[in-house]
């Protein structure tokens, strides 16, 4: 998260409005809000509100000191002391969220809301959310579980007509029995150890669990047993042992927690995600991305995932294809939704499935080749536009720099400029916080260049030629041996957007490298090994796919993801197909757009850079270490007031 200047000064009452859905305190104390109208009259505002500007400039939202300012407002006070920072809206919720559930007078109901919140923004990192809001993990887990109350639970407990041990009580009951059960207890007024007494003989059902029930079959808490024994009992079917039941339906889950992480890169449970925060992929309409987006763009992604239940009502239920990045998911239907419009051949048939559409299929990215026209409909249909992930799963991501590391490794050797282009940039990160401005090549005194991004650093520098890349670096030699007090961190950013740098310069053609081997396929989850398959074309235009299901009438891709990902590899790697040729579209991807993406390029074509200045060169090579990724957390520490 970006932190923001922020300025103390005073503002108009009337310039300040309420942002609907910002407040996470949904309740007022009427007597509680007179008696701070009475302060306010007496001392004025003491401790300044957060405001944010209005989007359209006219004006200002309350982040966090609604209360006051609405005292301040009905105390006849005309202007406020406030503190004002440009904020998005996930920081002005956040902040807001965590200044709110640091008040003693905040409603358990309201702080239930706000973990979640908390915990959604911070990408589902526990730890982050417990260090800004100040909370025990016992208080933050128990916040989340009194989520599974009912809305009127929360609204009752909300406005004080129920205590926290009656919530918490109702929240581990199913939703029906809830809303009956606290009509009785306003109607009766029972107290948390009554109402613990009555629901301490509530049995649960077997028939909902979702462990294996096999050792229950001889467990005396069991009633099936009472019921052929005694003659008063429960219902059959039930289990009167409520911690032993809780603790197999935890085990289970997290046992199907894990299996599904085998389907899909992100797996979250309810409690941890927002309504709002996901979207279910579909194929076609209104909302569809398109066959071809979901099956090579959508299942390659790491932000496609499932969700599982942990709600009474659907305890263990899955909602699977769940995109988590919602901007990414608008991207893809309005490009979908767009291509329709624009075809002259229905996009689906009256049953919904998809119907083959003409396209002209682009050369392939890795060949430069035109796949065969005999190439089946799964890499035809749909095709109107190039299928894309946001970003691949991490651990794809690590085989893609892998590559490009290794790759970059070995050819930087054979071009002098880009040996050159890389050393500069070394030595330029050693000394840059002391090196003058004035001494940096025009093209490097940008602001967006000169702050250490070395794929724009190499390719300002190949820009410049080697005479004057070479005298910049002679420069920075003088000022490094008689200028340069002491040594400074190096680079702190991944070597591998360094190494596809470096390609650029050299020419590299990836198709003559890269294999699509065992280790990196077996990388993607089972959804993104599909991706990869079906858009996977060989340097003779024969598509897996096409090669695959020509075997047998038994060998089709359907049939094979539904096994282990182990046996998906065996026989995919055991076939007889040749990937060789074949890019993946997202290691192409990570390369950028620049033109040396044309990968059916030939690197024989001479260097416009083998001049008589290389023989001024020692290309000595150097090794430089690694260092931390630029992905840094960010904090609210300088945008966050404590109260007092």
């Amino acid at each position: 998260m970006q932190t923001h200047q922020a300025k103390l000064t005073k503002v108009p009452i009337d310039h300040i409005s309420v942002q609907e859905g910002f407040n996470p305190r949904k309740f007022f104390d009427n007597c509680e809000f007179q008696q701070l109208v009475v302060s306010v009259q007496a001392e004025g505002v003491i401790q300044p509100i957060i405001v944010r500007p209005v989007a359209d400039g006219n004006g200002y939202w309350v982040v966090a000191g609604e209360r006051r300012w609405r005292a301040a407002k009905e105390a006849g006070l005309t202007e406020i002391p406030a503190v004002v920072r440009k904020l998005s809206d996930r920081e002005a919720r956040l902040i807001a969220t965590v200044e709110n559930s640091q008040r003693a007078d905040m409603s358990p109901a309201e702080e239930a809301v706000a973990a979640r919140d908390v915990l959604s923004d911070c990408g589902g990192d526990k730890k982050e959310a417990l260090r800004l809001l100040g909370w025990s993990t016992v208080k933050f887990d128990a916040r989340l579980l009194l989520l599974h109350a009912a809305p009127e639970v929360l609204t009752a407990l909300t406005e004080r007509q129920i205590k926290l041990g009656h919530a918490e009580l109702l929240s581990q009951l199913p939703s029906d029995f809830q809303s009956a059960t606290l009509s009785k207890i306003l109607e009766n007024g029972y107290s948390v150890a009554e109402l613990k007494s009555r629901l301490a003989s509530f049995s649960l059902d077997l028939s909902k669990a979702t462990f294996d029930k096999t050792a229950c079959n001889g467990c005396p808490h069991n009633s099936s047993m009472q019921s052929s024994l005694f003659e008063e009992h429960i219902n059959e079917g039930r289990c009167a042992n409520r911690a032993c039941f809780e603790q197999k339906t935890e085990a289970a889950m997290l046992e199907k927690k894990a299996s599904l992480s085998e389907q899909y890169a992100v797996v979250f449970l309810d409690t941890q995600r927002r309504p709002d925060s996901f979207k279910i992929i579909c194929q076609s309409g209104g909302e569809g991305v398109g066959k071809s987006q979901f099956e090579k763009g959508c299942k390659q992604c790491a932000h496609l995932g499932a969700l599982l239940s942990t709600s009474p009502d659907r305890l263990g239920r899955i909602t699977e294809d769940c995109c988590f990045n919602l901007d990414c998911h608008k991207e893809k239907v309005t490009a979908y939704q767009e291509s329709l419009k624009t075809s002259s051949v229905p996009a689906n048939d009256d049953k919904g499935k998809t119907l083959p559409k003409k396209s002209t299929k682009p050369a392939h990215p890795a060949t430069g080749k035109s796949p065969d026209s005999s190439i089946g409909s799964a890499v035809k249909e749909d095709d109107t536009r190039n299928a894309s992930a946001a970003i691949p799963p991490a651990r794809v991501i690590e085989k893609i720099e892998g590559f490009y590391r290794d790759l970059g490794a070995k050819q930087i050797s054979d071009n002098k400029l880009a040996v050159l282009c890389v050393n500069t940039f070394a030595l330029y990160r050693l000394v840059r916080s002391s090196f003058p401005f004035e001494k940096m090549p025009a093209s490097l005194k940008d602001p967006t260049r000169i702050g250490g991004e070395i794929g724009v650093f190499v390719k300002a520098l190949s820009d410049l030629g080697m005479e004057d890349t070479l005298a910049f670096n002679h420069r920075l030699l003088s000022h490094l041996l008689g200028e340069h007090e002491k040594p400074h961190p190096i680079l702190n950013k991944t070597w591998a957007k360094g190494a596809a740098s470096v390609l650029n310069v050299t020419q590299a053609k990836l198709a003559d490298h890269f294999i699509l081997d065992r280790e990196f396929l077996g990388s993607f989850t089972k959804a993104g090994i599909e991706g990869v398959l079906r858009e996977a074309v060989n340097g003779n235009g024969v598509s897996f796919v096409e090669h695959y299901e020509k075997q047998s009438e038994k060998h089709k891709i359907a049939a094979l993801m539904k096994k282990k990902n182990n046996e998906i590899l065996d026989e995919v790697f055991g076939c007889g197909y040749d990937f060789s040729g074949f890019v993946p579209s997202c290691v192409l991807k990570f390369m950028g757009d620049d033109s040396h993406q044309d990968m059916a390029s030939s690197n024989e074509t001479p260097s416009p850079f083998k001049d008589d200045l290389a023989d001024d060169l020692d290309c000595e090579r150097t090794e430089s270490g690694t260092a931390n990724s630029d992905d840094e957390r960010a904090t609210l520490d300088a945008v966050v007031e404590r109260p007092a």
